[in-house]
């Protein structure tokens, strides 16, 4: 299992698809070594963090002051 804790993209760079870049390569890294599930947490607010990870195929774990998200791997 994978656990992502953070990830931030400065603010000049951001909308530029940095951020799934960064995201989609630490799940193909864990993918290829073995991890079948991702698991991470965002802030309930963070909009823009929340539609990546919704857009990407995050489960929604619970609602709460965190978002939990997990994800199922690809190999």
């Amino acid at each position: 299992m994978l656990y992502l804790h953070q990830l931030e993209v400065a603010e000049a760079y951001r909308r530029q698809g940095i951020g799934r870049a960064l995201l989609d390569a630490f799940i193909r890294a864990g993918a290829r070594s073995g991890a079948t599930k991702m698991f991470l947490t965002t802030g309930e607010t963070n909009a823009a963090a929340r539609a990546l990870y919704d857009s990407m195929g995050g489960g929604l774990a619970e609602q709460g002051p965190t978002v939990s998200y997990w994800f199922l791997l690809n190999p």
